[in-house]
Parts: structure tokens; sequence; C-alpha cells
């Protein structure tokens, strides 16, 4: 997706981000999925100053986000267990260390 001018564009004219800080003018976004296809977010470029489609290479943002994909799966296979899709001890050991240095209260309900 490409918006070259987001003052002009109506689905973004009005977004705070655009009429304040940080004043978004253009906007680039290409989708970034996880290993089972899912979409996990997406890969943005931003710009105070309008540009056309001309002026930006959107073939780079493809490869930018093959790249965010390629990670997140090598990150994927390296704390999972393919078989079962639980975190393997590696990926145990990551995740609980997190909870246990997350802020009191986060995450974990009392009954």
């Amino acid at each position: 997706m490409v918006v070259e001018d987001a003052r002009v564009d109506q689905r973004f004219h009005d977004n705070p981000l655009v009429t304040g800080d940080p004043n978004i003018r253009f906007y680039a976004g290409h989708p970034v999925s996880g290993p089972g296809g899912e979409v996990l977010g997406t890969l943005c470029v931003i710009d105070d100053k309008p540009r056309s489609r001309d002026q930006f290479d959107a073939e780079a943002l493809r490869e930018f986000a093959a790249m965010v994909e390629a990670e997140v799966a090598s990150f994927s296979l390296a704390i999972g267990d393919e078989l079962t899709g639980l975190a393997n001890r590696r990926g145990f050991e990551m995740l609980g260390g997190r909870l246990v240095a997350a802020p009191a209260g986060w995450g974990w309900r009392s009954a």
C-alpha cells in the first residue's frame, strides 16, 4: 500500500498522525506474515514530505518484509518443537525468563 500524500487521502486526512506530530505525508506498507501464513503486522516506511510512487522503491520494501519473515521463521524454529508446535527447552527458558522478569500482575491472574 502506498499513500503519496496522506493529507489528501480520504482514508487518512483526519488521522492524528497526519494532522499533528509526526505529520505523516508519505506512507508505504507491506504485510509481514508468520510461518503459518498468519499476518503479524506491517513493515512501514513514512516521511513528513509527500512522495510520488516513482520516488519510492517498492521492491526494496518487499525484500525487507521477506527478510523479516525469514527472521521470524528462523526464530520460530529455534524455540519451537517442529512436531508438537510447543516451545522446546530453549523457548521455554527464554519465555519463562521473560515472565519472571515481567512486572507484577502482568500475564498471570490469581483466583
